[in-house]
């Protein structure tokens, strides 16, 4: 992504640009320079930049993303949670289980019995 070098805050376009590169690449690893390649920054004015943007640093940002994809799969079916993790960047089960009880307060599983809860609810309304 050959993009021109700027300074200073980024663009609407550029934060759009780093988001976007976030959900693409979500299933893999995410570096710090990769995100600050999208709008052309050094990593140092790129993290500034985009905490002054997004209100939160990017490590943040990447791990709201994981912890929120994986949720998603977890609503969306019988998924094993080795795939899940695996489609949110997690190396394994229990990395990516420490992080969702870490972020959402309660486990993959538990998760899990609260959608199909809702869900039953929701059926019998």
């Amino acid at each position: 992504m050959a993009s021109k070098r700027v300074q200073g805050r980024p663009s609407d376009r550029q934060v759009s640009l780093v988001r976007d590169y976030v959900e693409a690449h979500l299933g893999g690893q995410i570096e710090l320079a990769d995100l600050a390649s999208v709008p052309g920054l050094s990593r140092f004015n790129f993290s500034r930049a985009f905490r002054a943007a997004a209100g939160k640093n990017a490590y943040a940002f990447v791990l709201q993303r994981r912890i929120a994809r994986a949720a998603d799969l977890l609503k969306a079916g019988n998924l094993p949670l080795e795939i899940i993790a695996s489609a949110a960047g997690y190396r394994g089960a229990p990395q990516s289980r420490r992080a969702f009880r870490e972020v959402m307060s309660v486990t993959p599983n538990d998760y899990c019995k609260e959608c199909d809860d809702v869900a039953v609810y929701h059926q019998a309304t």
